[in-house]
């Protein structure tokens, strides 16, 4: 426990010094920048991975992930750390909602907008797929590379808690909206943009297109853990469809 304090203690106390040490001096940040704003599961570390390959182009992965004193300081912080002319970073809403201490969560995203973050929105059409992927990630972990041995088991899943996860994620859209009124922004489907590998190029491609830059060739180095259907998922797939036969639900089924 006291480790695990110390180690709190020291990355807290860093971001204060880099985030202090950005406000005195305030190099200039990298030419290009932008954001990859959504929630987990979306798509988006492969995303990230991709992104990574393009010329030019530096994007971190969660730099929001643990609370910090200054996290709009972070970031800027870390851009200007970048030797890159593009930089950019994965923001998953949650962190913004209950891992910052940030009173004005509209605010922030609209004071990260202009300062010049074009904002990329990765999200998933298929809610009750997402969720079911969240369950597989919190049991099996959440991204195997492509050398790596691992092959998807069925799920056994508890209907009622998968309603819950759904209700929940109902919430997030709502606030992910909320976040986003107002603001220029490229919407990416999970589905359309990042499920398949045959669409990444095009998918780079595009958002290189939104950010102004040129593009290079891609290739991810994760492989997608789910299977594709739902029924080759979840074990108990004719329980959980019964379950919500006759709800909002029920299209989101094979």
């Amino acid at each position: 426990m006291s480790q695990k304090l110390s180690l709190k203690f020291i990355r807290y106390a860093s971001n204060a010094r880099k985030s202090l040490s950005y406000i005195i001096r305030k190099p200039d940040l990298s030419e290009n920048r932008f954001v990859i704003l959504g929630r987990g599961r979306t798509g988006s570390t492969a995303l990230v991975n991709l992104l990574n390959n393009v010329d030019g182009v530096q994007c971190d992965d969660e730099i929001l992930r643990y609370k910090l004193p200054f996290p709009k300081h972070h970031i800027l912080s870390k851009c200007t750390e970048s030797s890159e002319k593009t930089y950019g970073f994965k923001l998953i809403t949650y962190q913004i909602q209950q891992v910052q201490n940030i009173r004005d969560h509209l605010n922030f995203i609209q004071d990260l907008y202009n300062s010049g973050f074009k904002v990329v929105y990765t999200k998933r059409d298929n809610m009750l797929k997402q969720i079911i992927s969240h369950i597989r990630a919190n049991i099996d972990g959440y991204h195997y590379k492509k050398n790596e041995n691992y092959k998807a088991k069925k799920l056994l899943v508890n209907p009622e808690k998968v309603a819950e996860l759904l209700e929940g994620s109902n919430k997030f859209d709502k606030y992910e909206m909320e976040l986003l009124s107002g603001l220029s922004y490229l919407p990416l489907s999970y589905e359309n943009h990042l499920e398949n590998e045959e669409v990444h190029q095009s998918t780079v491609d595009l958002v290189c297109n939104f950010l102004g830059i040129k593009s290079s060739q891609v290739i991810t180095e994760y492989k997608k853990m789910s299977p594709k259907s739902l029924s080759d998922s979840v074990e108990n797939y004719a329980e959980l469809q019964d379950f919500f036969r006759n709800t909002k639900y029920s299209e989101f089924f094979d």
